[in-house]
């Protein structure tokens, strides 16, 4: 079946976890259904370009705070290990393959774990909803600003990236 028929079908469906769920995405809707709808039927890897390439980004990108905080815990957690106990051990050449495979594996993790975990961190999302007691007009605009997109994190975090770039070379040129 092709994606644009699951779509129809999903959207034809009075279901309301798959309009819930659509109005949770808000943006994008075409391309995370079908895929999401094949996650229910069992299929839970499917390649995601935009969180293999930009990882962290992505998830910021679709208000997964939760996953992009466990992702730098793991990020940070390797790094300090490999800088204790296997980089000083490598040449400079071993350590830059090293690093580019870490990287490289980190991105084929997420690119093709990235609808599935956004699928989850969705539907937790909004059974806390429920919860919550939200209900009508309410809950449709509270899924609305919970799910969606923001460029706002992503913005924070390159300019903490810019303000640290600065600092360092500002503290380069002072040697």
């Amino acid at each position: 079946m092709k994606e644009s028929e699951i779509l129809d079908d999903l959207i034809r469906d009075e279901n309301d976890e798959w309009r819930e769920l659509e109005i949770f995405v808000d943006t994008n809707q075409e391309y995370y259904l079908p895929r999401w709808k094949k996650i229910t039927e069992g299929k839970i890897a499917s390649f995601n370009w935009a969180a293999f390439l930009v990882g962290m980004l992505w998830l910021l990108y679709r208000k997964m705070y939760i996953e992009a905080g466990i992702l730098l815990v793991i990020i940070l957690t390797e790094g300090f290990l490999s800088e204790m106990f296997l980089l000083p051990y490598l040449d400079f050449q071993t350590q830059s393959a090293y690093n580019t495979g870490v990287n490289i594996a980190y991105g084929l993790i997420l690119g093709f774990l990235g609808n599935y975990i956004y699928y989850n961190s969705a539907c937790r999302k909004i059974e806390k909803l429920k919860k919550d007691m939200y209900s009508g007009v309410d809950f449709e605009n509270e899924l609305k600003r919970r799910g969606g997109v923001t460029t706002i994190p992503i913005l924070i975090v390159v300019g903490i990236v810019v303000i640290i770039l600065v600092i360092l070379l500002m503290s380069e040129m002072s040697f």
